[in-house]
C-alpha cells in the first residue's frame, strides 16, 4: 500500500535577536516564504524549485539578511554561502560566493551542472555565464 502525505514547507528566518518590534515583520516574512515554496509544488514545481522560490523570498526580503548579511571572513569581507540537499538521493550543493546575491540560485546551478560530482575549483563568474559549459569546472567524482 503506497502512503501519501501532503507536502509541508517550512522556513526559518536565520539566527539572532528579533525584538517584539520586529516580530510581527518577521513571521509575516517567513509565512510569505513558506506560501511561495508550497504554491511552487501545488504549480508543479519540484521541492527544488520550492526550496529556491522560498529561499528567494526571504533574500528579497530586508527584514532577513538571507542574500546579503554574513559573518564576517578572517579578512573583514562579506562572502556568501548557500547549501541545499535531496533527502530522497541525498544529492547536495553548496557554494560559497563573494559578490553574488541570489547565492541560492548559483548554488542550485552548480548542482544541477556538477550532477553529483564535487567541484573543488572554479572561476564564479565564468560559471555563472556560461553554466552550460562544462569546460568552466574542474571536477572530480565522490565515492
Amino acid at each position: 500500500m503506497a502512503l501519501s502525505a501532503e507536502p509541508i514547507v517550512l522556513v526559518h528566518g536565520g539566527a539572532g535577536s528579533i525584538t517584539d518590534a520586529q516580530l510581527p515583520v518577521a513571521l509575516h516574512g517567513v509565512k510569505t516564504a513558506a506560501r511561495v515554496g508550497f504554491e511552487t509544488l501545488k504549480c508543479g514545481g519540484s521541492v527544488l524549485d520550492a526550496v529556491q522560490q522560498a529561499v528567494r523570498s526571504m533574500e528579497i526580503n530586508p527584514q532577513f539578511n538571507a542574500g546579503y548579511g554574513s559573518v564576517l571572513t578572517w579578512e573583514g569581507k562579506v562572502e556568501m554561502d548557500a547549501a541545499i540537499m535531496n533527502g530522497d538521493d541525498l544529492n547536495a550543493g553548496c557554494v560559497s560566493v563573494p559578490r553574488r546575491r541570489d547565492t541560492c540560485s548559483f548554488r542550485a546551478k552548480v548542482q544541477c551542472f556538477s550532477q553529483r560530482k564535487r567541484i573543488s575549483k572554479f572561476y564564479p563568474k565564468a560559471l555563472w555565464s556560461r553554466i552550460n559549459h562544462r569546460k568552466h569546472l574542474k571536477t572530480i567524482r565522490i565515492v
